[in-house]
C-alpha cells in the first residue's frame, strides 16, 4: 500500500482535509451553500433558483428549489431548474423522473433534463432522457439509471444493431396533467423551446441518440400537433443556447466550436423564422445565456475575456450593458441570468464574494439574499490575493489569467491549474463549495488559472484556434505563461506543479512529456492515448473534429499529440485520478500511462474512485482526492522547504 494511503484506504492527509472542510462547510449544513439557474417572477421581486444543500459532510449534495425575496430565503422541496410561468401564477421545476408544478407532480418515463413554459402558461415542454441514456460530461458522464434496480450481473452491451436510449420531447398539458411524446422515435432531442404556441424549436440529432451525436446536431422546427419536423439551421460547428420570442417571430442561438454539451459560449445569431434567414448580432461578449423579454428584445449573459457581461438588446441591434465585472460572475456552468421587462436576476459570486442572489432594476444592482455563512470566512479571510496576470505568447498573442498567491514575498511554489474543455475558461467564481483550491492556498501554494487559446470569451477565432491543434499552441501558451511568472519573481522555478481535469487532465499528462518544467503533476480524468480514447469514449466524434488526423492511422495527431507516444521522456512524479463510471475519459486512460511510468521507474500513483464519473460528486471522494493532491505536491515541492 502507498505511504500516502492509510490502512483503511483513505488518503494519509484525510483528517486534516476533513477538519478544513468542516470549518469551511460545516456552518452551512442544512442551508443553501450555492445557487444557480435563477428564474425571476414576471411581476414580483421573487427569484426561484436551484440551490445546493448538504445535511452532512459526506455523500452528495441535494439539489433543492428555493425562492428568494428581499432578505428571505424559503427552501422548497428537492428539485432543480425552477421556472415561473409567464403569467406568474405557477412555479414548476424538475424532479426525479417527473416535473413538479406547484403541488402537482407529473410522472415521466425517464429523467427530465430541461423544460420550458408555453407562452400562454398552459403547457410545459420537457426534454426527457430515457433510462440508460448517456449523461453529459458536466453531469459526470455515466448513464441515467434504469427505473428499477437491475441485477448486478447483467452485462453492458454495445452492438451495431442496438442504439443507446433516446431523449424524447414531451408536452405536458397542465389542465389534464397528461404527458404526450411529440417527437418521432428516431429523433434525439438535446434542447428545445416554444416558438409561439403551435411550434417548437429543438436542437436534434436525426437517427442517433449517442452523446457523440450532439457534435453534429441541427436546429429543427417541429409542429406540436403532428410532430412533423424540418431543419432550419445546419451549422458546421456546435449548437449552444437557443431561445425564441413569445409569438415565434424570431429565434436566437449560439453556434461555435464547443467541446462539451451544456457548456456553451460564442457569437449569437438572430433567425427570422418567416424567411428562414439568420444574421449575426453584435454583442460585447461570447454569449452563454439568452432569453427573450418580448417580441422585440432579449437579454443575454456572457464572457469577454475574464469579464462577465449581462445586458439586453433589441432585434434591431440596440445593445445596453446592465452589469459587468472582472472580479465577479453570474453563477452557472456558464454565466446565467433571468430577464423580465426592466428587471434582471442572477446569482453573483467571485473568488472573494460568497454567492448572492441579486436583482438589477435597469442597471441598479441590489442583493436580495447573501448565502454567506461563518464558514465562508475560511475563504474570504485566507489572506490570499487574486489578481489578473496578462502575458504574451511566443507568437505575440496577449493572453489572460488569474493568479492567486499567498501573503509574503515570492517566489512561491506554483500550481498551474488547467481548465477543462478545451472550450471553457477560468473566471472569478466562488471556490468555497469544495476544499481543493482553498486548501492549496492555505498551505502556501500560489495557484495559477490560465486561459490559453481555445478558451471561451475571446471570440470565435480565438476559440477555433484549438481545433486541429490540441496540445500545440495552447500548450505553448501555458509554458510561456509559466516562464513569465518565473521571470517576474512570482514562481519558484524548482517548485512548479501542474494539474487539471478532463482536457486539463490531458494537458497535465501532455506537458510533462514535452518539457522538464514541472516538479509534480496531477492529471485528473485525463486523456493519455487519443486512439484508445476514440475507441472507448462516449464522445468519439469530438476528437475527430478537434484533432487533425484519422483515429486509426499510424501517423498524424492521434499519435503525435498522445502523451503515451512520448511517455519514455517523463521524469515528473505523477498522480493520476480517475472515475470508475467515467464514460467521457474512461479510467483506463489514467491507468495506461500510470503503468508505463511504473515500468520506467518514475514515481507515480493512480487513484480510481469506483462510484464516481467525470469528476467527484460525493464529498468524501472530493475530500480524499484533495488530500492526495495536497500530499503529492507537498512531497515533491513542499511550500515549507524553499529550493536552494
Amino acid at each position: 500500500m502507498s505511504d500516502l494511503t492509510r490502512p483503511d484506504g483513505k488518503a494519509a492527509g484525510w483528517d486534516r482535509l476533513y477538519e478544513f472542510t468542516e470549518r469551511m462547510l460545516g456552518p452551512g449544513l442544512g442551508k443553501p451553500l450555492v445557487a444557480a439557474h435563477a428564474s425571476l417572477h414576471p411581476s414580483e421581486d421573487l427569484v426561484a433558483a436551484t440551490t445546493e444543500v448538504r445535511e452532512s459532510l459526506s455523500g452528495r449534495a441535494t439539489a433543492r428549489v428555493a425562492v428568494f425575496s428581499d432578505g428571505n430565503a424559503e427552501l422548497l422541496r428537492p428539485g432543480h431548474r425552477p421556472s415561473w410561468s409567464p403569467d406568474g401564477s405557477r412555479l414548476a421545476h424538475l424532479v426525479d423522473r417527473g416535473v413538479q408544478v406547484d403541488e402537482a407532480c407529473v410522472a415521466l418515463d425517464g429523467q427530465p433534463e430541461r423544460f420550458a413554459w408555453s407562452p400562454d402558461s398552459t403547457r410545459l415542454l420537457v426534454v426527457v432522457a430515457e433510462p440508460r441514456s448517456e449523461m453529459s460530461n458536466l453531469d459526470g458522464s455515466g448513464i441515467h439509471p434504469p427505473a428499477l434496480e437491475a441485477d448486478g450481473w447483467l452485462p453492458n452491451v454495445s452492438s451495431s444493431t442496438q442504439h443507446a436510449a433516446w431523449r424524447r420531447l414531451v408536452v405536458v398539458d397542465l389542465t389534464t396533467l397528461r404527458a404526450t411524446v411529440v417527437s418521432r422515435p428516431d429523433l434525439n432531442i438535446w434542447d428545445a423551446t416554444w416558438c409561439g404556441t403551435a411550434w417548437i424549436l429543438a436542437v436534434c440529432s436525426d437517427g442517433s441518440p449517442t452523446e457523440s451525436a450532439w457534435y453534429a446536431a441541427d436546429l429543427r422546427r417541429l409542429e406540436v400537433g403532428s410532430g412533423d419536423d424540418e431543419v432550419v439551421v445546419k451549422p458546421d460547428v456546435q449548437f449552444g443556447v437557443v431561445a425564441a420570442s413569445p409569438a415565434g417571430t424570431f429565434a436566437a442561438y449560439v453556434t461555435s466550436d464547443l467541446s462539451d454539451r451544456d457548456l456553451s459560449a460564442g457569437p449569437l445569431q438572430l433567425l427570422e423564422l418567416a424567411s428562414g434567414t439568420s444574421r449575426p448580432v453584435s454583442l460585447p461578449c461570447d454569449v452563454t445565456c439568452v432569453e427573450f423579454i418580448d417580441e422585440e428584445s432579449f437579454g443575454f449573459a456572457g464572457v469577454r475575456g475574464l469579464t462577465t457581461v449581462i445586458g439586453t438588446a433589441t432585434v434591431g441591434g440596440d445593445v445596453q450593458v446592465l452589469w459587468e465585472s472582472e472580479r465577479e460572475t453570474a453563477l452557472g456552468a456558464s454565466p446565467y441570468a433571468s430577464f423580465r421587462p426592466g428587471r434582471t436576476a442572477f446569482v453573483r459570486a467571485g473568488y472573494a464574494t460568497p454567492p448572492e442572489v441579486c436583482l438589477l432594476r435597469g442597471a441598479d444592482l441590489s442583493t436580495l439574499v447573501s448565502l454567506a455563512h461563518p464558514g465562508s470566512a475560511v475563504v474570504t479571510e485566507s489572506g490570499a490575493r487574486s489578481e489578473v496576470v496578462r502575458w504574451t505568447a511566443s507568437d505575440g498573442l496577449e493572453l489572460e489569467s488569474w493568479l492567486h498567491r499567498p501573503d509574503g514575498a515570492g517566489p512561491h511554489p506554483l500550481i498551474v491549474w488547467v481548465h477543462g474543455g478545451p472550450v471553457a475558461s477560468h473566471r472569478s467564481t466562488w471556490p468555497g463549495g469544495a476544499p481543493t483550491f482553498p486548501y492549496l492556498l492555505s498551505r502556501g501554494y500560489a495557484v495559477w488559472h490560465p486561459n490559453p487559446r481555445g478558451s471561451s470569451g475571446r471570440g470565435a477565432d480565438f476559440t477555433s484556434a484549438v481545433r486541429g491543434d490540441m496540445g500545440g499552441a495552447d500548450a505553448g501558451d501555458i509554458r510561456s505563461g509559466v516562464e513569465h511568472l518565473i521571470a517576474s519573481g512570482v514562481a519558484d522555478p524548482q517548485r512548479i506543479g501542474l494539474m487539471g481535469g478532463s482536457y486539463g487532465g490531458y494537458m497535465s499528462a501532455w506537458l510533462i512529456t514535452q518539457c522538464g518544467l514541472f516538479a509534480a503533476a496531477v492529471p485528473m480524468f485525463p486523456i493519455t492515448d487519443w486512439t484508445q480514447q476514440h475507441g472507448i469514449s462516449s464522445i468519439p466524434y469530438w476528437d475527430e473534429i478537434f484533432l487533425d488526423g484519422r483515429p486509426y492511422a499510424t501517423d498524424g495527431q492521434y499519435r503525435d499529440r498522445s502523451p503515451m507516444t512520448y511517455v519514455s521522456q517523463v521524469r515528473t512524479p505523477t498522480l493520476f485520478i480517475a472515475g470508475g463510471l467515467d464514460r467521457a475519459t474512461p479510467g483506463g486512460q489514467a491507468l495506461t500511462m500510470h503503468r508505463a511510468l511504473l515500468a520506467q521507474g518514475v514515481a507515480t500513483e493512480c487513484v480510481t474512485y469506483p462510484h464516481e464519473g467525470h469528476g467527484t460528486k460525493d464529498l468524501s471522494a472530493t475530500i480524499d482526492s484533495a488530500a492526495r493532491i495536497s500530499d503529492w505536491f507537498d512531497r515533491w515541492m513542499s511550500p515549507e522547504a524553499p529550493s536552494s
